[in-house]
């Protein structure tokens, strides 16, 4: 998961610095990492594993997306779905390393029309490509001494 993370969140750089090239590289890199994920150690928990598949899945065809959609709007529009489906994924896992930030920014594709994004922190930059467009929606935060009683509470 770690590695997963870690690929996504240079991913989400690159988005940033709003650089093709390096998106669809860094796209590469998470693809191998979420093959490399060992998902069906999960299968210890019916429940959880049956639940996390979907995402899962999804999450592997939008990277697939975003390295071979020709412009940067289908790509952030990738990116998008991406970031929705890996919130699902953690939230189900019950991610526990390290807290987490569900960012928004609500007009990435248009008025009313937001995009979201996973963050390791809490700084004010996007991959939508606006600036002075974000806002912290939930945090994933099951650290184990965390005395946060529901994790992913909306703010």
């Amino acid at each position: 998961v770690e590695n997963m993370l870690t690929a996504y969140f240079r991913l989400t750089d690159w988005f940033v610095n709003n650089d093709p090239s390096a998106i669809n590289q860094s796209g590469n890199e998470l693809k191998t990492a979420l093959d490399s994920l060992k998902i069906d150690e999960l299968k210890q928990d019916t429940l959880i594993y049956e639940t996390a598949l979907q995402p899962y899945n999804n999450t592997q065809s939008e990277v697939a997306s975003i390295v071979s959609d020709p412009s940067m709007e289908e790509k952030r529009a990738s990116l998008n779905i991406l970031s929705n489906e890996l919130y699902n994924l953690l939230r189900t896992v019950r991610y526990d390393l390290a807290k987490l930030y569900w960012k928004e920014c609500p007009f990435a594709f248009g008025e009313d029309k937001p995009g979201n994004w996973l963050s390791k922190t809490e700084d004010p930059l996007n991959p939508y490509g606006k600036e002075k467009c974000m806002e912290i929606r939930s945090t994933i935060n099951f650290l184990p001494d965390s005395s946060n009683s529901n994790p992913t509470k909306d703010r």
